[in-house]
């Protein structure tokens, strides 16, 4: 990823519920069983394996 922010990756592939069809402005939408990624600066995501790869941090 590039910036300095963070980029949330949400995979639903084995999601066993969700309400985003019905989900509306005044929904909250819910999801099970999902899993989530939070990509910084530098990392990256491999969409075909539908996993994350870290980049080189400092620290």
């Amino acid at each position: 990823m590039i910036g300095s922010g963070a980029v949330y990756v949400v995979d639903g592939e084995e999601a066993s519920h969700s309400n985003i069809a019905e989900a509306g402005a005044d929904r909250a939408l819910s999801m099970f069983d999902v899993r989530v990624h939070v990509l910084s600066s530098g990392d990256s995501f491999d969409l075909e394996k539908r996993r994350p790869r870290p980049g080189g941090h400092d620290g």
